[in-house]
Formats: C-alpha cells, structure tokens, sequence
C-alpha cells in the first residue's frame, strides 16, 4: 500500500497549525497505526497500539476503520499562566460542547488538505471579551480529525492507486489529545485572527496554542483541567535525576494552571 505510507508522511509534513501559529510540528515519535504496520518511511516514528473502540462517541463523527496517527507539537511559546492566555486571547469563555463535525481544510493551490474537527460550543460564562454571547453557540475549529489519502492529494501524486488505497481513512491527533466531543464541560481561550491563507468561508475562533488554552472539567477532581501529558509514565521512563526533576516542575505548572482556571470559574458563580 505505497499512497498509504506515503499519505502517513505527507500529513506530518504539510499539515497547517490552527491556533499553533506559535507551535512547529514534530515528525518524530507520535505516529499510531492501528491498521497495518509502518514501513521505512516512517520507521522513525515511535508505534503505539491504540484501539478504535477507545476513540468511539456519540459525536456525529465515526472513527471506526481509521488509522489513528498522533501528531507531535514543539510549541515556540508555552502557556504557564492563565494572565498569559487571558493576555493573547480575543475572548474567553466557559461552556457546552453541543455537537462536533469533521472538517477537512483544502488548499487547492497545492492540492491537499488538512483535517479539523468543528465544536458548536453553547457559551455558559464570559471570562474575557463580549458578554452578550452568554446563551449563545460559537463555532470553534480545533486541531485534529478524519482525512482519506485522497484528501491529502494522493489521486493527483499516484494515478494509479487502488480506490481502496485512496479511500482510506486517518484520524489525527496532536500529541495524543483527541478533539472535544459532545458533552464536554469546557474553558477555552480563543482567538478569531486566522491567519489569511485559512479561508473557510465561515466564521470561527480557534484554541490559541492548539489544546495549551483548553481546559475541561473533571467531574473526579471538580477541576478544570488541561490536557496534559503521561507524566507517571515519563517519569518512568526518564533516565536521570535532571529527567525526573523537569517532568515534575511541568507537573507543578499544570496543578497550578488548573487551579487558577478553575477558580475564575468559581468566583464567577
């Protein structure tokens, strides 16, 4: 299956950054298959076996038959404060996840396309910016979602490819953070300064920093809580006294930073 393989590499490579216009993308360590195995082409890549069935929601999106593939993110700037992302944001607010819909972003210009996953928010609370959006819906484009190998263009690179080859289907999430799905208690910092080559022909705002301004409840810890990632298991993992020593000041920032998002929340109440 060449356009396969070559699909996986292409979309590391060419996909744009949607609120991560301060962020690069990794094409090292994060790749996933859960179809069929990797060949040389992406044989830098680190495998990690996740089952479809974990990704399954009531989300209006079916990830069933993808083949799952995590995106790594190195951000130019990160988030270690909520003064930070109130200072860069257009607005903040807290809310509902109503609804979701794949969305895949084409650039005819060069022929491929990036995926999206839009989020119809129903805004609870205004921490930052127009207040008359309480009790109504927003739209959001958020990082990740579904794309076929001829979306990333490949019919045009391999005309001889099967339909089968071209029809398959590839779920991406950045750093292992799948999008929001309906339902989820969310506080997000956006902004709606896309950049211009992003025309979608409909209004939206977009997390800043990918999921850096994302936070979402946690019924268990009755915290806002920020995607984040497996620090018992880098801390496993890690090799050095100075390894472990920055894994837990990273733990530290993100109690803090959770923290402080979920008691703005609170003194809003």
């Amino acid at each position: 299956m060449k356009v396969t393989k070559l699909m996986i590499s292409s979309v590391f490579i060419l996909s744009l950054l949607v609120g991560c216009s301060n962020s690069t993308r990794e094409v090292e360590d994060k790749s996933t298959e859960a179809n069929s195995a990797l060949d040389s082409s992406v044989e830098n890549n680190a495998e990690k076996n996740q089952n479809n069935d974990e990704l399954e929601d009531d989300t209006g999106v079916s990830y069933e038959g993808a083949t799952i593939i995590e995106e790594s993110l190195a951000f130019a700037v990160s988030y270690e404060d909520t003064e930070q992302l109130l200072t860069v944001s257009d607005i903040a607010v807290e809310g509902v996840v109503v609804a979701t819909e794949n969305y895949v972003y084409h650039m005819e210009e060069v022929g491929y396309g990036t995926p999206f996953t839009k989020v119809t928010l129903k805004v609870n609370k205004v921490i930052k910016g127009d207040e008359s959006l309480v009790g109504k819906e927003i739209l959001l484009l958020e990082d990740g979602g579904l794309i076929t190998a001829r979306e990333q263009g490949m019919a045009d690179k391999f005309p001889d490819a099967a339909e089968e080859e071209l029809d398959e289907v590839f779920f991406l999430i950045p750093d292992g953070h799948k999008p929001s799905i309906p339902g989820d208690e969310i506080v997000a910092f956006l902004s709606n300064n896309i950049d211009e080559e992003i025309q979608t022909g409909f209004d939206y705002y977009y997390f800043i920093g990918a999921y850096q301004s994302k936070f979402i409840y946690n019924e268990d810890t009755g915290n806002y809580e920020r995607p984040s990632e497996d620090f018992e298991e880098l801390i496993e993992e890690a090799e050095t006294k100075e390894e472990i020593s920055n894994i837990e000041e990273e733990m530290q920032i993100e109690r803090e930073i959770n923290i402080e998002v979920t008691e703005l929340i609170e003194e809003m109440e």
